[in-house]
């Protein structure tokens, strides 16, 4: 009797430790797909990021095309202002 009171002892024991980790797990189940979202959010800035990026190299480069025609014309006029 002693050692069935004993084993119902332990088993309840055994059924609140089970409950709390079964609330720590839903708890970071929780922080988990939270953490997804903020992933998937990051990884939406970072594309979006890139794009302007790629926008600003290709205004980069056409101010360094319009940049190198004008010196080229600069010199142009200095050379025909010295003849």
């Amino acid at each position: 009797m002693k050692y069935l009171k004993q084993m119902i002892k332990y088993l309840k024991q055994m059924i609140k430790n089970l409950k709390q980790m079964i609330k720590y797990l839903e708890q970071m189940i929780k922080y988990l797909e939270q953490m997804i979202k903020n992933l998937e959010q990051m990884i939406k800035n970072l594309k979006q990021m890139i794009k302007y990026l790629e926008q600003m190299i290709k205004y980069l480069e056409q101010m360094m095309k319009l940049t190198t025609k004008l010196i080229i014309r600069k010199k142009m006029w200095k050379s025909a202002n010295l003849i």
